[in-house]
C-alpha cells in the first residue's frame, strides 16, 4: 500500500482586485530547489470549478437508490453522457474561470470538462495567469535524481472576482511524498527458485552454498485460495457471461507481458494477454523514473490468477504527474469504456496535507481543503458506481495509526487511509493463517515444486487478522475524520462500539461517528509475484484488494446472467447479505488487532481488536463465494418474481378498471335521434 501525495495548500484573505491564493516559501523534505524554470517550459495543471449544489444533491439521491438491493431502481445504471449532463459546474463559475484563463492562455492550451479545466501551457503564460511575480522552479528529488518537477515558489494571485468560483487548483504547488514501500516483500529469488537474493529485508551475497532459510516461506497458491474461499474454478467451469477487471496504478509503474506469462506458468493458470486498447497510460518499462514495479505486477497477476477468464485492464499514470486520485477518477469518467471492477492498492493518510512533515511549520492549511478534495473525489467515485463499476481498495498496512510521525505510534490521534475510508468504495483488509497444514494440493502448481527449501505450499489453516509478529504489518482500519458513517453500516458499527466499549482506544483518538473501514477482508500475505524476471514472496492489503476484486468480477458474471447488469457499488449489497445471512456468507474473523504499524509495536500503540460481528480490523469477515453467488441469484429471482407479480397485478387491475368504465359508459349511453326515427318508421 503506497502512502502517496502531499498537498500544500493555503487560502489567504483576498485583497483589492487580486488575492493571494496559494504560497510556498520553503522546499519540502526530500526535494531540492534547482534553477528557475524557463519561460518556454511546459506546465500541466487543473482548475476545478465549483459545482451546482442541486445537481450533487440529485446525484447522491440517485446513487443511494440505485445501489440499494431493496430499492425498485436497483442496478438501473447510467451512461457516461447522462452523468455528464447531471453533474456540472454552475454556469456563472464556469464562464468566470474561462474568461480569466483566456486572458493569458491560448484556447488551444485549454481542455474543457463539464466541471473543470485542464491547462497545458508555457510558464510564460502561467506566470501571466497568476501574475508576473509568480515564480516557478525546477525541483529534483534527493534520492531519485531522475524525478524532477516544476512547481511554484512564492505566491500566486487570482482576481477577486474569480477566486470564489474555484474549488481547487492541482498541479502547481503539491509534491509527491517519498514512498517507503508498495507491496510487502518477504523475499526475492531468481526464476528457477535456486538463488535467494533477499530474505526478510536482508540481502544475500553471492556465496556458495547459499544459506538455508530458517523455515521455508509459506505460499498461498491460486488453487488453495479457490478452495479456501469456495471460489468457482472458472478455468474448468467457465463463466456465465464475459466480464472485465482492472488494476489501477500510479507513479508510472508498469507491468510486462513477459512477467505475466511467467507468473501464469508458475501458478498453473492459463495465460491471457491484455489487449492494447485495455492498457491506459504510459506503461513504459524504459522510464528511468520508475524504480519499483512489484505493486503493478502483484495487482495484475492476482486479478488474472483468480479470474483468468476476465478481460484484464491496466491503468497507470506518468511518474511526474502527481495530480493523484482526483485526476484519475475524473479522466476515467470521461472514457466510454471501462473495466467493470477497478482494484486500487494505493492511498494516503486521510487529510495528509502537512501532518508530520518538515514542511508543516511553513503553511497554515485551509481548514476545509481536505474536505473539498475528498468530496470531489467521492463525487467521481459515485459517478463510477452509477455506471455499474465496483471500486475495490486496499485498507493499508499501518493499522489504525497510519503512516504518521515515522510509524512510531506517537501521534495523538489515528489517521484513516484514503480512499479506503471513502463511503463510496469497498475497502478490503488483510488476513493470514495460523496452524497451517501442508498436505498435497489437488492441483499442485509448478511453483510448489520449484524449491521446497524456499517455498512451502499451504493447504489449510485458521484465518486470523495479520499481525506484525507473523506478517510484518497490521491491517489498516478505523474511522474517518472527514466522512460520515453511511446508513448501510450504521447498525453493525453501533453494535461493535457498544459491545467492545471496554476495549476501544481513547475516544479522543478517533471519530466514533465516521465511516468505519474495512468492509471485509481476504488473505493478504505469502503469495508470490514475478517482476523483472524475479520471483518475489509478497503480501499486504495490496494482495487482498485484487484478490477480492477478481471475486467481484466472478460475481458480476452471475449477476449479468440474471439481470444483464453488473453489481456496481457493492457495499449496500454486502451489508444486506450480512444482515440476512451473516455466518452463511461471511467467515467471522475474531482473532487479532491493528494496534501496531509496519515498524513499531509497543505498549504506546493503540488500535482496534477483531471481535464477533463487524470490526474495524477485518470488517464483516472473509467471503464464502459460493454462498454469495446463491444469494445474488436468489435475490434476483425473488425480485424478478415480485416484478412479475406486480406486472400481472397491474394488468389485472387495468383490465378490471376498463371493464367497469365500459359498463358505466353503456349505462349512460343515449340512443341517437336518427336511430329512434328509423325504429318508428316502417317501410313498405
Amino acid at each position: 500500500m503506497l502512502l502517496f501525495y502531499l498537498f500544500v495548500f493555503v487560502l489567504l484573505p483576498s485583497y483589492i482586485d487580486c488575492g493571494v491564493y496559494c504560497t510556498r516559501n520553503r522546499v519540502p523534505r526530500l526535494w531540492t530547489k534547482a534553477q528557475l524554470a524557463d519561460d518556454h517550459d511546459q506546465l500541466e495543471f487543473y482548475i476545478l470549478c465549483k459545482q451546482e449544489p442541486n445537481s450533487i444533491k440529485q446525484l447522491k439521491a440517485l446513487f443511494w437508490n440505485r445501489t440499494d438491493p431493496t430499492h425498485p431502481d436497483y442496478q438501473q445504471w447510467f451512461s457516461k453522457r447522462e452523468l455528464q449532463k447531471l453533474v456540472q459546474s454552475t454556469s456563472q463559475c464556469y464562464q468566470q474561470i474561462l474568461q480569466w484563463l483566456l486572458k493569458s492562455v491560448p484556447s488551444e492550451h485549454i481542455t474543457k470538462y463539464p466541471d473543470c479545466f485542464k491547462i497545458k501551457t508555457s510558464l510564460n503564460n502561467t506566470r501571466a495567469l497568476f501574475q508576473q511575480n509568480t515564480e516557478f522552479y525546477t525541483y529534483t528529488h534527493t534520492t531519485n535524481k531522475n524525478v524532477s518537477l516544476i512547481r511554484l515558489y512564492g505566491d500566486c494571485h487570482i482576481p477577486d472576482d474569480t477566486i470564489d468560483s474555484i474549488d481547487l487548483i492541482l498541479g502547481i504547488y503539491e509534491f509527491p511524498l517519498d514512498t517507503k514501500r508498495k507491496s510487502r516483500i518477504n523475499g526475492i529469488f531468481n526464476l528457477n527458485g535456486t538463488v535467494p537474493l533477499l530474505v526478510n529485508n536482508t540481502l544475500i551475497k553471492n556465496s556458495v552454498p547459499f544459506p538455508a532459510l530458517p523455515t521455508p516461506f509459506d505460499l498461498f497458491t491460486t488453487q488453495f485460495i479457490l478452495d479456501y474461499y469456495q471460489i468457482p474454478n472458472v478455468t474448468c467451469q467457465g463463466l456465465p457471461r464475459n466480464v472485465s477487471q482492472g488494476a489501477i496504478e500510479f507513479a508510472g509503474e508498469y507491468y510486462t507481458e513477459e512477467d505475466l506469462q511467467i507468473y501464469c506458468a508458475l501458478a498453473g493458470i492459463p495465460y491471457k494477454p491484455l489487449e492494447k486498447k485495455h492498457i491506459i497510460g504510459t506503461n513504459d518499462p524504459n522510464d528511468p523514473v520508475v524504480t519499483d514495479i512489484t505493486e503493478a505486477a502483484l495487482d495484475i497477476q492476482i486479478l488474472a490468477s483468480i479470474n483468468p477468464k476476465a478481460d484484464n485492464w491496466y491503468f497507470d499514470t506518468d511518474p511526474n504527474d502527481n495530480t493523484w486520485l482526483y485526476i484519475f477518477t475524473m479522466i476515467a469518467n470521461h472514457l466510454d469504456q471501462l473495466p467493470q471492477v477497478m482494484s486500487i492498492s494505493w492511498g494516503s493518510d486521510e487529510g495528509f496535507d502537512c501532518v508530520g512533515d518538515e514542511d508543516c511549520d511553513t503553511f497554515d492549511t485551509s481548514p476545509n481543503r481536505e474536505t473539498i478534495f475528498i468530496e470531489r473525489v467521492n463525487i467521481e467515485f459515485m459517478k463510477l458506481g452509477l455506471r455499474g463499476i465496483s471500486i475495490i481498495v486496499s485498507s493499508g498496512d499501518d493499522g489504525a495509526n497510519g503512516d504518521i510521525l515515522g510509524n512510531t505510534c506517537a501521534a495523538a490521534k489515528f489517521y484513516a487511509d484514503y480512499p479506503a475510508s471513502s463511503p463510496y468504495v469497498t475497502a478490503v483488509g488483510a488476513t493470514a493463517l495460523k496452524d497451517q497444514k501442508y498436505d498435497q494440493l489437488k492441483n499442485t502448481p509448478p511453483i510448489c515444486s520449484l524449491n521446497t527449501a524456499f517455498f512451502h505450499c499451504v493447504s489449510d489453516g485458521k484465518e486470523v487478522a495479520v499481525s506484525i509478529s507473523h506478517d510484518g504489518f497490521t491491517s489498516g482500519g478505523g474511522f474517518s475524520d472527514y466522512q460520515q458513517r453511511p446508513k448501510y453500516q450504521e447498525k453493525v458499527v453501533q453494535e461493535y462500539l457498544k459491545e467492545q466499549k471496554c476495549q476501544l482506544p481513547p475516544s479522543t483518538m478517533f471519530n466514533q461517528h465516521g465511516r468505519a473501514y474495512p468492509d471485509l477482508s481476504a488473505l493478504g500475505d505469502y503469495t508470490f509475484t514475478v517482476a523483472g524476471n524475479l520471483i518475489f514472496s509478497v503480501g499486504g492489503t495490496s494482495m487482498s484488494a485484487p484478490l477480492f476484486g477478481a471475486i467481484v468480477s466472478i460475481l458480476n458474471s452471475y449477476s449479468l446472467e440474471c439481470t444483464g447488469k453488473t453489481l456496481g457499488f457493492l457495499n449496500p449489497l454486502l451489508y444486506f447479505m450480512y444482515e440476512q445471512e451473516s455466518t452463511k456468507i461471511f467467515k467471522d474473523i475474531t482473532e487479532g488487532d491493528n494496534r501496531c504499524t509496519e515498524t513499531t509495536c509497543t505498549e504506546q500503540c493503540k488500535g482496534f481488536f477483531a471481535a464477533k460481528g463487524y470490526d474495524p480490523v477485518t470488517g464483516l469477515g472473509t467471503p464464502k463465494v459460493e454462498e454469495m453467488i446463491k444469494f445474488i441469484q436468489n435475490l434476483h429471482k425473488e425480485k424478478g418474481k415480485l416484478e412479475k407479480e406486480k406486472l400481472e397485478q397491474e394488468k389485472y387491475l387495468t383490465e378490471l378498471i376498463n371493464k367497469v368504465i365500459d359498463r358505466q359508459s353503456n349505462k349512460r349511453r343515449k340512443v341517437p335521434k336518427s336511430e329512434t326515427f328509423f325504429k318508428k318508421v316502417k317501410f313498405s
